[in-house]
């Protein structure tokens, strides 16, 4: 509020009198006084019949006035459940572009993605019954898939091809807490599942977090000391094993096993005392 500034109405009229003036000058369309060198900034958005608005663009158009330039464009149309979404973003050269369409109802969201770089299709995205709710920020129930589209050659097949994640998130609106499985899975079989468990507020304020004194155990992912301890004492028996189960190649395996034992290996082989000789 202009009057809230302590200029008043004078100062509002001050600036409404230096837009008119500042629109007084510019010229007119097809006036000499117009750059032609100089590109354009535009702004697109697209409606539905309710006068809703389902999609954006915006971009720049070069000197000529002919070639449209889009920098960020979103469509999500949507009709009788069903819905459609096309996202792009340009870096330079270089494009960012998520589509998909998907199916609305009581149990929430269901629906098929494309995540594509320079047109090369890269990331399937598969959504499951994702609900969400605006009243409560931080609440939302679904699953999402992704998986690697890019499967290689025959002769030279991609080895993470077989690989998948999957977030699974569950919320709970009457405790306010939200836990979220993250599954590494082979040819669909979950391999090892991390699990974080949060809370939010349905009114938007910050969630307190636990002193750290009352936690059992706190590590820092800054200190050397602290991660070198957390992974000697990590036991990868169990994810070996899921691997076998999801039918992942024995070969891979071995090498994977001799790449986490390595380290521990090598410690082995340090003496336990050196020498001045030993040392030079």
């Amino acid at each position: 509020m202009w009057s809230e500034t302590g200029g008043g109405e004078d100062l509002y009229a001050q600036l409404v009198a230096g837009a008119d003036s500042a629109l007084a000058d510019l010229p007119e369309e097809g006036s000499e006084e117009i750059n032609p060198e100089a590109a354009m900034f535009n702004s697109k958005i697209w409606t539905n019949a309710e006068g809703k608005i389902v999609g954006r663009e915006f971009g720049f158009t070069d000197e000529t006035g002919t070639e449209s330039y889009p920098l960020i464009s979103w469509k999500n149309p949507s009709a009788d459940g069903n819905s459609a979404l096309y996202f792009e973003l340009w870096l330079d050269t270089s494009s960012i572009t998520l589509t998909g369409s998907g199916q609305s109802g009581d149990q929430g969201l269901t629906g098929e993605y494309v995540l594509a770089f320079d047109g090369v299709k890269t990331v399937g995205i598969g959504v499951n019954n994702l609900k969400s709710d605006t009243e409560a920020p931080g609440y939302m129930n679904g699953s999402f898939n992704f998986s690697l589209l890019d499967t290689g050659t025959e002769e030279e097949p991609n080895p993470l091809a077989a690989f998948g994640l999957t977030a699974n998130i569950i919320s709970d609106a009457a405790a306010q807490t939200s836990q979220v499985d993250f599954s590494l899975t082979s040819s669909g079989a979950p391999v090892v599942t991390l699990s974080v468990t949060g809370g939010y507020e349905a009114s938007g304020e910050s969630v307190e977090m636990p002193d750290q004194a009352v936690l059992d155990a706190a590590l820092s992912v800054e200190s050397e000391e602290d991660m070198t301890a957390y992974a000697e004492g990590l036991d990868w028996t169990t994810v070996l094993t899921n691997l076998g189960a999801a039918g992942v190649p024995e070969e891979l395996i071995n090498q994977l096993q001799m790449m986490l034992t390595a380290p521990d290996a090598a410690a082995a082989e340090v003496p336990e005392t050196v020498t001045e000789e030993s040392a030079a």
